[in-house]
């Protein structure tokens, strides 16, 4: 009998090693790169499709399905400087998201605008977009980045900034970085005299998906390669705006979260790599159908929300693959229960 419980007991030690060795990879399997929110991610809710907008130059809150409006206070939006903060007083972002298309406009409230081509620099809007918001490439440095700038005979600029990330979130084609203007279908911008500049574009969602190609190690385009093959209903925003005072000082309005030092450096040991900031996540949902009930909506005078997503529980930044909680939760019951059954097996011999 006594051979029976080191018999036992080898075999007890077996599978708490095994099932150790289990529930290690299973966490690994399922874990995630840092969640943002933490550290200021910013959420925006919206809803899908809507009417189309008119690209003329004219913003208008009914006009977009989703209306945010960023200034001085707002969570995730920050100035360069202080003194930024009277060059760019105001900005207003619209969306609206239809199954071929992207539809964005943008008002910037500031006193002064340099046009394109101004001797010293330009006023100028650029927003991103990140599409690819798998585990493979979480943080979705992958990006279209449109600039916006207006010459004065009123000539328009309208450029699209393809940049492409490794799974580490290494920057892949450093001296290679992309343009395509192709994915614009139409653009209209607008210098108004009440101080305020329209930016308006539609953008097709089956040329950025061309356009967002990858680079191999050299930092050669690989002209097959895709990082995603289609537009969610969730991806990555942020701009970064730029102005000027009378006397030609510029600022800058940005609405993305700077990463503390601190911040930084936990992030680099979970995930091994980190970025300068934390893009903003818009997720868009069907509109409900119309009720007869009152419909409460937010100050842009839609029904969609900005809402910073560390208030919120749970995570909405992270695609889960596999819900493993259940599997970890038995593996590690399993582990603390073998051995107490061979403890009960050698008091029996």
């Amino acid at each position: 009998m006594k051979r029976t419980g080191r018999i036992l007991t080898a075999v007890s030690l077996a599978l708490v090693t095994v099932l150790s060795l289990m529930l290690l990879a299973s966490a690994n399997a399922t874990l995630k790169p840092t969640d943002y929110s933490q550290y200021g991610q910013v959420k925006l809710s919206g809803y899908k499709g809507g009417t189309e907008p008119t690209l003329d130059g004219v913003f208008s809150a009914d006009e977009y399905e989703n209306v945010y409006e960023q200034k001085d206070g707002t969570p995730g939006f920050y100035y360069s400087s202080d003194a930024a903060k009277s060059m760019i007083t105001n900005i207003k972002f619209g969306i609206t998201v239809t199954d071929a298309s992207i539809y964005l406009g943008v008002v910037v409230t500031e006193p002064y605008y340099r046009w394109r081509g101004t001797a010293g620099g330009n006023s100028y809007m650029t927003f991103s977009f990140g599409f690819n918001m798998g585990d493979k490439f979480y943080q979705c440095m992958d990006r279209h980045t449109i600039t916006m700038s207006i010459l004065e005979d009123q000539t328009i600029q309208k450029v699209d900034t393809v940049l492409t990330y490794d799974e580490n979130g290494k920057y892949n084609g450093t001296n290679a970085m992309k343009y395509d203007g192709t994915v614009f279908e139409d653009a209209s911008y607008k210098r108004n005299s009440d101080n305020t500049t329209v930016y308006e574009i539609k953008l097709s969602k089956e040329k950025l998906i061309a356009a967002q190609k990858g680079y191999d190690s050299t930092g050669a385009l690989m002209p097959d390669y895709h990082p995603y093959t289609s537009i969610g209903d969730e991806f990555y925003v942020y701009y970064d705006c730029k102005g000027y005072d009378a006397s030609g000082n510029t600022g800058n309005a940005m609405f993305r979260t700077l990463l503390s030092e601190d911040a930084k450096t936990a992030i680099r040991t979970a995930d091994g790599w980190v970025a300068t900031f934390a893009p903003h996540i818009l997720s868009l949902t069907d509109k409900p159908a119309p009720t007869t009930d009152p419909v409460t909506t937010t100050d842009s005078g839609t029904a969609a929300g900005t809402e910073a997503s560390g208030t919120t529980s749970g995570s909405t930044t992270n695609p889960v693959t596999g819900d493993s909680t259940v599997f970890i939760a038995f593996a590690a019951l399993l582990c603390a229960a073998v051995p107490a059954a061979v403890i009960v097996l050698k008091k029996k011999d």
